[in-house]
């Protein structure tokens, strides 16, 4: 009977082990700046997801719980953001990228995933570009779906003056922006409050610095992704179109997207079953 119980006990032990964060070293750039960051299960795969401007690693909880049982799943707060350092000058996607590369180096992560949501897009697919060592395929959520786009004068002169705004009153301006860009009227009142009480309680000077970097990285977009050595991959949701015409035309080795429907910017969190389905399914392509 004793013996059943230990077994009993340690099967308990290994299942738990593999769905709970694990205790881990500590993280931090080469430039000083202290990453939270969390694993979930084990694995020879590794998936890494990316959180999206003014959010967090939380956004993904849903996705590490679920893939953690098979994988191992980590996440993090990019610096800037959520629980991690800002203590940085210069805030650029190319920095973004070294620091994902690092961790990934650091860490020691096998055949890994990337997860991209939002600007994390551009982060991943730089990332893979200059640095190619353990990766094994790119996913972007909803991102690159207007791709080469060239503003009208009006546009720009919309984005200096919404940049303008954000610096004299920076939660002001994104409340009042919210609805249309960051979400919905349709999205679930929960999820909206969720979401704005993230960006607007962040950092104003560094998220509008990143934000700054987002824009300004758009001309070097269409570059890298021409250079991108593997095939991409989107879950986007269908709040707006995503011109594929324009990204076949420009991808080396060809994307495919993914559509999780009747969403905003997050589907991760405002349909995770969904998601989780459809990431799976690139997932087994990957392997």
């Amino acid at each position: 009977m004793k013996k059943l119980l230990y077994a009993a006990m340690w099967v308990i032990v290994v299942v738990l082990s593999c769905r709970q964060p694990q205790t881990h070293q500590p993280l931090s750039t080469k430039d000083g700046v202290t990453i939270d960051y969390r694993v979930v299960g084990q694995g020879d795969t590794t998936i890494l997801f990316l959180h999206g401007w003014g959010i967090n690693q939380t956004y993904w909880d849903q996705q590490a719980a679920h893939f953690g049982k098979k994988y191992k799943a980590v996440s993090l707060d990019l610096p800037g953001f959520g629980k991690s350092g800002k203590n940085r000058e210069a805030w650029t996607i190319e920095n973004y990228a070294e620091d994902v590369a690092h961790a990934i180096k650091t860490l020691g992560l096998q055949n890994v995933i990337l997860v991209g949501h939002s600007m994390s897009g551009s982060i991943v697919v730089e990332t893979a570009v200059r640095f190619p060592s353990n990766i094994i395929g790119v996913i972007g959520v909803d991102n690159f779906k207007d791709v080469g786009h060239i503003s009208l004068p009006e546009e720009k002169a919309g984005l200096d003056t919404f940049m303008h705004y954000l610096g004299v009153d920076f939660v002001g301006t994104i409340t009042a922006s919210a609805e249309g860009t960051l979400y919905s009227v349709q999205t679930d009142s929960t999820i909206r409050k969720r979401i704005l009480n993230d960006v607007i309680t962040g950092n104003a000077i560094v998220s509008k610095k990143v934000l700054n970097a987002v824009f300004s990285y758009g001309s070097k977009e269409v570059e890298m992704l021409k250079k991108l050595p593997y095939k991409l991959f989107l879950i986007n949701s269908d709040n707006q179109p995503t011109e594929t015409r324009v990204l076949s035309q420009i991808i080396t080795h060809s994307c495919e997207v993914f559509t999780v429907h009747a969403t905003s910017h997050y589907p991760m969190i405002e349909n995770a079953e969904d998601f989780n389905r459809q990431l799976e399914t690139i997932i087994s392509k990957l392997k």
